[in-house]
């Protein structure tokens, strides 16, 4: 059957219109059904879906006689959430059009009377949309299906923990004797990785692409991890767990070596050509749990406690603050040699489900050459802005902040700093510490 377009209005005149319009422009590919009324347009979408029709599209005006154009677009909405809703009317209220945004998903808004290359193009754009994500959804069950039968493949295969993980648990040259159960606390340093964007980056591929690419980027960043004395322990989904037993400078000199391994490597997408693949790294230092799980016939290894969980929000923070390689001030406490990297405070925040504040530093060598560069040259401008800042001399702090968006305008979280600075000129709490509260992870 082929997909239809429903138009419902109780105008004839627009009826007819639109009928012959759409006609025009989507004939013999799409059926174009009309209804003067919400009643009529449900009896008609009961027996669409009765027969398993496709209904990428409806569009409806708003005021009508009973239910209103916005109610059924809700209604509607409800049985077919994937299919677009346009709105086309002269009279619809404000109230109306955001009441069918909030609860109806609207897709677009038209008023009366339309442009009929606007409408056209609005409607082909909404069929293109409607079966875009049909495809998606479908890729997505391919993959979600691929990875099961891997997970069973690799539950049958796998029996033994890995070597590097039974280094740390002290039994290196005794594997038969690990058993489920097994623990040790450690201090570790702890990375996460993450592809940025990879939903949309991995649009348009088969899901066998999609491994594809994600083995590829796992071979690149293997090598970094790995000369600085780190094992991924666990992947996810297109993330990474990395633990390195050697303290936390092989940790960063692994993250910085991971952003520059992919600088410059894209993937080929079958719509919008190829893509820059960039990954946020996040590091932190502490105290974990190690320990072995499972069975006789299977078993597997884990790692637990706040310094994981840390690490992996430390690494969710990259994106809003714009760093490629964020660190924490564990981190920081454990260098070797605290003058091998160049780092700019970002902030000190409390994340989400997490009470205790933590200081986050940006590693300015994991950052492209030229704007490394730029960041440097303001950096004791930054530094004194920062010093001024947390001694809640903010005036002091956002000249220094403003002499670095004189030099560098995107840097945006100087831009960040003199906003907090204009905030908090007219006073603070007292007890204040510049503590920021996440809401988010």
């Amino acid at each position: 059957m082929k997909p239809t377009i429903i138009c419902v209005d109780d105008e004839k005149v627009v009826r007819d219109s639109l009928k012959d319009q759409l006609k025009r422009a989507f004939s013999p590919d799409a059926r174009i059904e009309v209804a003067e009324s919400a009643e009529e347009a449900l009896e008609i979408v009961d027996e669409l879906l009765e027969d398993a029709g496709e209904i990428p599209v409806i569009i409806t005006d708003h005021i009508m006689p009973g239910v209103k154009g916005d109610e059924l677009l809700i209604i509607l909405h409800e049985r077919l959430p994937r299919t677009l809703k346009i709105m086309l009317t002269g009279q619809a209220s404000a109230e109306a059009v955001g009441k069918a945004v909030n609860q109806a998903n609207l897709y677009r808004y038209v008023s009366k009377p339309w442009e009929r290359e606007d409408l056209t193009l609005t409607v082909r754009e909404a069929i293109r949309s409607y079966f875009r994500d049909q495809q998606l959804d479908r890729q997505n069950e391919e993959l979600r299906a691929l990875n099961e039968d891997l997970a069973h493949k690799s539950a049958a295969f796998f029996r033994h923990v890995p070597q590097d993980y039974l280094k740390l648990l002290g039994y290196e040259d005794d594997f038969e004797r690990v058993q489920p159960g097994v623990g040790v606390d450690r201090e570790l340093a702890i990375l996460f990785a993450d592809i940025r964007d990879f939903t949309s980056l991995c649009e348009g591929l088969t899901p066998a692409q999609c491994v594809e690419f994600l083995n590829h980027y796992v071979a690149r960043i293997e090598g970094p991890i790995s000369s600085n004395g780190g094992f991924i322990h666990n992947f996810l989904g297109d993330g990474v767990l990395v633990l390195f037993p050697d303290g936390a400078s092989p940790a960063i000199r692994a993250g910085i070596g991971m952003i520059h391994e992919l600088a410059g490597l894209t993937i080929e997408s079958h719509e919008g050509g190829p893509s820059e693949l960039r990954i946020g790294v996040g590091v932190n230092a502490g105290q974990v749990t190690l320990g072995t799980v499972g069975s006789s016939v299977r078993m597997d290894c884990g790692v637990a406690g706040d310094a994981v969980n840390l690490a992996a929000r430390v690494e969710g923070l990259t994106k809003p603050y714009g760093a490629a390689l964020l660190i924490s001030h564990h981190v920081v406490e454990r260098l070797d040699d605290p003058e091998e990297f160049t780092l700019r405070r970002v902030d000190k925040v409390a994340v989400k489900g997490r009470a205790r504040p933590v200081d986050l530093f940006q590693v300015l060598e994991a950052e492209p050459a030229e704007r490394a560069e730029v960041l440097r040259s303001t950096l004791g401008s930054y530094r004194a802005g920062i010093r001024h800042y947390y001694d809640a001399r903010f005036t002091e702090a956002g000249r220094r902040f403003a002499e670095c968006l004189v030099r560098d305008p995107h840097d945006q979280n100087a831009l960040s700093y003199l906003a907090r600075c204009r905030r908090h000129m007219g006073g603070v709490p007292s007890g204040w510490s510049g503590v920021e509260v996440l809401g988010y992870k």
